[in-house]
């Protein structure tokens, strides 16, 4: 399937040809490791494993995760594959497996069975997500960032579904009432000096030094233990992997009330309903401000949440049941 995404720099003719081969290998690889489930993960590949899983007669299960549907927010061949599988969910996947109450109902809306929808949420690797202090200090080293000083965190993708623009604008406001903030940016798909519209963002904020840009990290749990506040701000989610890291990083959170966040991690993180910088400005200055001892209770009661509830141990086992 890797083959597949390299494709964008040939003719549609020729693309056309070798995606057919690529399917053609798919096929003959899963007929002969003889399967007995075909589990699928997004739209694309859950029209692939559809087509392949019903000409190899095996068990299918396709996985959905967005609870946002809207048009805009995608790109034109991801929401055609999106309605595609909508007019086939019926026909297709013998389960469908939703990771967010959220985005069973947006997907039952636009025709998805309702009974062959099953709800198993994302799991975190609770081992390896959790706060360390030698991380901690190396990043902050390197960075030239001190312990006084409070850095605020946020880890996504430059996308429409995600608003960096609030999320810049509002921690301006809190540089205009502390001194001590600075602001991390980490992400794929843009999160770099590379992207112009990001850094005239940046730049329209007035508080360009303060804001740094990590783009796509590797040791994602640097990123989180180097930082005090994380905070997430988007226009549709379903329930995002970055906020249960970072709940599980014992981190203070703020996050837009959309998807299942609310449902999920609303008792351990500060929700903003509609989001709006100055809004956000203020639940920022509320956990930077907070009695320390408060702010570790709370954390560690997140963190209890997540390891009960959300970790890889607890999930397989639901997968396993329904397998």
């Amino acid at each position: 399937l890797l083959e597949l995404r390299k494709l964008n720099s040939v003719s549609p003719v020729i693309k056309v040809l070798r995606q057919i081969r690529e399917i053609y290998r798919l096929i003959r690889l899963l007929a002969r490791l003889d399967v007995d489930v075909i589990q699928t993960w997004m739209y694309q590949s859950d029209l692939i494993g559809g087509v392949v899983g019903t000409l190899l007669r095996k068990k299918i299960v396709w996985g959905i995760y967005s609870s946002n549907l809207e048009r805009e927010y995608y790109k034109r061949s991801t929401y055609w594959a999106i309605r595609l599988c909508g007019s086939l969910s019926r026909y297709l996947p013998h389960r469908i497996v939703a990771c967010t109450r959220a985005g069973s109902l947006a997907h039952i809306d636009i025709g998805y069975p309702k009974d062959r929808i099953t709800h198993i949420p994302i799991a975190v690797d609770t081992n390896s997500f959790k706060k360390c202090a030698s991380k901690r200090f190396s990043i902050r080293q390197s960075c030239g960032v001190g312990e006084h000083t409070k850095v605020v965190g946020m880890v996504a993708r430059w996308d429409p579904q995600k608003d960096h623009k609030t999320m810049v604008e509002g921690f301006s406001l809190v540089c205009d009432e502390r001194l001590d903030v600075e602001l991390w940016l980490a992400g794929g798909y843009g999160m770099d000096d590379s992207n112009r519209e990001l850094l005239e963002l940046i730049e329209s904020s007035g508080v360009t030094s303060r804001i740094r840009l990590f783009g796509a990290i590797e040791d994602i749990v640097s990123f989180y233990s180097g930082i005090d506040i994380f905070a997430l701000l988007s226009n549709g989610e379903g329930m995002p992997n970055v906020l249960l890291e970072a709940v599980s990083c014992e981190l203070p959170c703020v996050a837009s009330s959309v998807g299942d966040i609310p449902n999920v991690v609303g008792e351990y993180c500060q929700l903003l309903k509609h989001n709006n910088d100055l809004k956000l400005s203020q639940a920022l200055i509320k956990l930077i401000e907070l009695d320390k001892g408060e702010a570790v209770n709370l954390t560690r009661l997140g963190r209890k949440y997540v390891i009960d509830n959300y970790s890889i141990e607890s999930v397989s086992k639901r997968y396993t049941d329904l397998y």
